[in-house]
């Protein structure tokens, strides 16, 4: 991963927190830690998650050139790896996930938005 992607987000306590409990939804999802796309989610539902920056920042333009480059992939291929991971855990029946979410499969953007939202609305009720 590259520097850029880490200064986006400095390493704190708050950040590891988040990544653990975006870790902890996606698997309740059904998305496995061995898809390309589940480090894609995580990261990338964390870093719009923390401050305002990160919460307006477009995926196609900015988030995806971002999570691409961290993990030495192309624009496309980030999107492409993380739209599979949810494809998959879509596939595989999860009784969890159907009382998060509606039982289609979203798209990137609702997932991470989701991801998103559940770190903050914790944050906000843990103070």
């Amino acid at each position: 991963m590259n520097d850029r992607f880490f200064t986006a987000v400095a390493p704190t306590r708050r950040t590891a927190d988040a990544q653990r409990q975006i870790g902890e939804l996606l698997l309740s999802l059904g998305v496995t830690p061995h898809t390309e796309g589940y480090a894609m989610l995580r990261d990338g539902a964390r870093l719009l998650s923390d401050g305002d920056r990160c919460r307006r920042m477009r995926l196609t333009n900015e988030l995806y050139p971002l999570l691409g480059e961290s993990f030495e992939r192309k624009q496309s291929r980030a999107e492409h790896a993380m739209r599979d991971a949810v494809r998959l855990a879509w596939q595989r029946e999860e009784p969890e996930r159907e009382a998060l979410c509606c039982g289609e499969t979203p798209s990137n953007a609702a997932l991470l938005y989701l991801l998103a939202g559940y770190v903050q609305a914790v944050r906000s009720r843990n103070g």
